[in-house]
């Protein structure tokens, strides 16, 4: 009977031990190619319909905690670059039409603080589908805005004066509050989860959508700037973890 006890008593401990060293945290790495653009908070229709969305990257290091089967905390450091393009917009009708002179390339970089909660929706054999919810702290790096696609008008539509070509504006650090930029524009997050893992290993593909929650911010960055814009994103993470 002693040795049924001490024997249990061992298995339990064994167990104990083993529970005890499986591990609950994880490092992330992972890079996102994602749509971004803005929302038009104006009656500038006109902007909206030609204005276009652009490719861009966000990359990020990230810190796992399981707390439960089911749940997980995640936080880490994510850079992220957003933006859109601005077209032409007609100005004049008569007697031709007549464009602006230049489109514009407008990027915004920001690095941020994810917050963010995961649930495991179910789990079969190694693969596991799961939701993720939280905010990204951002914190803007640097704003710019770039011309492209430049048009030349001739002197008989400008009257013989040149037109001139716009230069690249960039500002950074104490500029971009100066003249208006939202410097602290949290974003929500949300992403759909399919995680493969191997070992001590994870591999990720992961569907997502973001938006910020405050207004760009600067009123006056072009001619043709609408009053409210909002920035957000719909993009894809690749991402491979390391549990330790």
């Amino acid at each position: 009977m002693k040795k049924k006890i001490i024997f249990t008593l061992i298995l339990c401990l064994i167990i104990s031990v083993a529970n005890a060293q499986e591990s609950k945290n994880s490092l992330e790495f992972s890079i996102n190619p994602n749509s971004s653009y803005r929302s038009l908070n104006s009656n500038y229709d006109y902007l909206d319909e030609r204005d276009d969305k652009v490719i861009l990257l966000d990359f990020s290091i990230g810190y796992i905690r399981t707390i439960s089967k089911k749940f997980s905390i995640e936080t880490g450091v994510r850079y992220s670059k957003k933006g859109f393009n601005r077209t032409p917009v007609t100005f004049i009708n008569y007697p031709f039409d007549i464009n602006s002179p230049h489109s514009l390339k407008y990027r915004l970089n920001y690095i941020g603080v994810p917050i963010g909660l995961r649930y495991n929706i179910f789990k079969i054999n190694n693969f596991t589908v799961g939701i993720s919810a939280g905010v990204n702290n951002n914190l803007l790096l640097k704003a710019s805005y770039e011309p492209f696609d430049i048009i030349e008008l001739t002197d008989f539509i400008t009257g013989g004066e040149d037109t001139g070509k716009p230069q690249k504006r960039v500002y950074k650090g104490k500029v971009l509050k100066d003249i208006g930029y939202n410097i602290y524009n949290p974003e929500l997050f949300m992403k759909l989860l399919f995680n493969y893992s191997f070992k001590n290993m994870t591999i990720g593909v992961s569907p997502n959508y973001n938006l910020s929650l405050k207004d760009i911010g600067k009123k006056e960055y072009s001619f043709y700037h609408t009053e409210s814009e909002k920035l957000y994103s719909l993009g894809i993470q690749f991402s491979i973890s390391r549990a330790f």
